[in-house]
């Protein structure tokens, strides 16, 4: 038997799907007007960091080694992860890139939702930041974004 849909349940799934229409058409806004790849730049910029960390992340979780991380300001970046063999852990350290962003947005959507859960994964994000900067980032313009990146979310 089909489970019965609540008028609230209509009214939130109407919600959810008006704002992803506008999310959507924000977005696509942004690369069509003069200015807006310069407000969509920093998203760009953490969207390469969450995306290479994923790399790094999944390569420890197989048990490599993530060896070094560098961004450059065009929005390319490099994770480089070693010592893992295997089709498996290939295929995992691969994977990390596209899941770490999804992972990373679940998690900040579920705990914004309570002021002080969102404090508290702003505060975890902000010191991972900055312990990745010293231990994995290797570049001059990695350093100063991901270590400006932690310093805003402890602030």
């Amino acid at each position: 038997m089909a489970k019965r849909i609540t008028p609230s349940q209509a009214v939130a799934a109407g919600r959810a799907r008006t704002a992803l229409l506008v999310a959507a058409g924000l977005t696509l806004l942004l690369f069509l007007v003069p200015f807006g790849r310069f407000v969509a730049w920093p998203l760009m910029l953490l969207s390469t960091f969450v995306h290479e960390m994923g790399h790094g992340i999944a390569g420890v979780l197989v048990g490599g080694e993530f060896d070094s991380f560098r961004m450059w300001a065009n929005g390319s970046g490099l994770a480089r992860v070693g010592g893992y063999s295997g089709a498996l852990a290939r295929a995992a350290v691969s994977a990390g890139g596209l899941v770490g962003p999804a992972v990373v947005a679940a998690v900040f959507f579920t705990l914004g939702r309570r002021p002080r859960l969102a404090r508290l994964s702003l505060d975890a994000f902000g010191a991972f930041c900055l312990v990745a900067m010293v231990v994995v980032v290797r570049n001059p313009f990695g350093w100063v974004f991901v270590g400006l990146l932690g310093a805003l979310c402890l602030v």
